[in-house]
């Protein structure tokens, strides 16, 4: 239902903005009927100025929308950087993230590839930093993968 109420915002927003474009082009190049009665003109500027209506409140909701993706943007990055940069994440071969809110806070899924596991202090310490990083709580549920090498 988000990604629909998601595109059915989308589509609205495109045929206001594109109707309204429309009619500021062919006002500036003075293309409009000749013969335009008054009460033409108040309808006309009725549309027009309910077409400008939308479109600020569609800004609302498209602002909210934006915010929480760059939000979750920043978090995102933010939590790769701290994996990648930890030194206790050096030998891996893969890593995968996944990110979910619940009551808690922030749960943070982490599986990697490594030849040795980390211990619970290791990961402990990556809970930390996250944190630190996130300033916010959470919960790092953190899955190890064993790598074995043919020799």
């Amino acid at each position: 239902m988000q990604a629909a109420g998601g595109a059915l915002l989308l589509f609205i927003t495109n045929i206001i903005t594109i109707s309204l474009a429309g009619v500021i082009i062919f006002t500036l190049l003075g293309i409009h009927p000749l013969n335009l009665q008054p009460e033409v003109r108040k309808r006309v500027r009725r549309g027009i100025t309910g077409m400008v209506l939308l479109v600020v409140l569609i800004t609302i909701p498209l602002a909210i929308i934006m915010n929480g993706i760059l939000r979750t943007s920043r978090q995102d990055q933010a939590i790769q950087a701290v994996l990648e940069e930890s030194p206790l994440l050096v030998d891996i071969t893969d890593l995968e993230i996944e990110r979910t809110r619940s009551d808690q806070g922030l749960q943070i899924s982490v599986t990697v590839r490594k030849t040795d596991p980390l211990t619970q202090q290791d990961v402990d310490a990556l809970a930390k930093e996250l944190k630190a990083a996130l300033d916010e709580p959470l919960i790092l549920d953190f899955t190890t993968l064993p790598v074995i090498y043919s020799r």
